[in-house]
């Protein structure tokens, strides 16, 4: 299954809506999709985080995704809730704290 999802990636990466709202709302004002190292990065990330996920206690691992989450917010100004929420209510404040305003 994996060959299959790693060819299948890079098409598939982005639709058009989410690629063009991160564009527009975010900090990637240049952000047209992944590189194919960025691709394998992320590849190798999930399979990573797949194995410590099934080999830890399920508390650990909401933990830990948790500080990750927020080690991304404060020291890089982006993170997965901050994606979500820019996609899903784009906020002019949020925008202008990643860009250091």
């Amino acid at each position: 299954m994996l060959p299959y999802v790693c060819c299948r990636k890079g098409p598939r990466q982005s639709p058009t809506f989410s690629t063009e709202s991160e564009s527009i709302f975010t900090i990637s004002l240049d952000y047209f999709g992944d590189s194919v190292f960025n691709s394998i990065g992320d590849i190798c990330a999930m399979m990573t985080g797949y194995f410590v996920a099934s080999n830890v206690p399920v508390r650990i691992t909401i933990a830990g995704g948790l500080l990750l989450d927020l080690f991304l917010l404060f020291w890089y100004r982006d993170s997965l809730a901050i994606n979500i929420l820019m996609l899903i209510y784009p906020t002019e404040g949020i925008k202008n704290w990643q860009m250091f305003r």
